[in-house]
């Protein structure tokens, strides 16, 4: 995808059957920062998003982690700092979903 672009495909899950998506990339070498547990640099070139969206328009976002407090359990959030994104969606409807992945 190029910068703005967006891809979407529909998806009709069975009822209650969880659904994972997973996209990964390979992005190009950034700046690297001083050694350090843990970094809160942003290093990504390519910001690609990953977005669960059922027919009434609720959005399930991929899960984050907070690098200022590691010891935190994972949120769904906007990953804006991974190369990997991940939804774990556990009992759908049965009815349309929209997977939609995004170049920011």
């Amino acid at each position: 995808l190029s910068q703005g672009q967006t891809y979407q495909v529909a998806i009709q899950p069975q009822a209650n059957k969880k659904i994972t998506l997973t996209l990964c990339w390979t992005d190009p070498e950034g700046n690297p920062t001083a050694p350090a547990l843990d970094p809160t640099d942003r290093m990504l070139i390519n910001d690609l998003d990953l977005r669960l969206i059922d027919r009434d328009g609720l959005v399930t976002q991929p899960w984050i982690l907070d690098p200022s407090n590691p010891q935190t359990q994972a949120i769904q959030g906007d990953n804006t700092r991974d190369n990997v994104e991940k939804i774990e969606f556990e009992f759908p409807l049965n009815k349309t979903y929209t997977i939609v992945v995004r170049h920011k």
